[in-house]
């Protein structure tokens, strides 16, 4: 019984990690997906972050640190009020566009174009993600 209890709570806490954020309890990917949605219709089909460049080709996680992807400079005020952060990743973090950690990810296919956001922390080896 208390095993099934167990499950039952890291399964709640994935739910919580699709489901709600650290910014205003809302779907954190979809959060994220809809901000940098919003900036590619505002610049043409493409999305613009002169702080951070081209979205990777490969899963980058997003933060301000060495070898993340800086993206907040170009979501935060615009189009989010702060980026949210992955509950289940003890490392991330959100102090300000220059000082955070997601704990979620980001790539773009570089055939199709399709961007997918990642909670690579998911418990239970769950794969968490969207794709557009």
């Amino acid at each position: 019984m208390e095993r099934n209890s167990r499950f039952q709570r890291a399964f709640a806490r994935g739910t919580e990690r699709i489901i709600f954020s650290a910014v205003g309890g809302r779907n954190a990917l979809r959060t994220l997906c809809f901000a940098i949605s919003s900036n590619a219709a505002e610049n043409n089909g493409t999305f613009t972050c002169a702080s951070a460049g081209t979205i990777p080709a490969t899963a980058t996680e997003m933060g301000s640190g060495t070898g993340l992807y800086n993206i907040a400079p170009c979501l935060v005020t615009e189009y989010l009020a702060a980026m949210p952060d992955d509950p289940s990743d003890a490392d991330a973090v959100w102090t300000s566009e220059t000082s955070y950690a997601t704990g979620y990810t980001i790539l773009r296919n570089a055939t199709t174009g399709a961007i997918t956001i990642a909670a690579p922390s998911a418990e239970l080896s769950v794969v968490i993600s969207i794709t557009r």
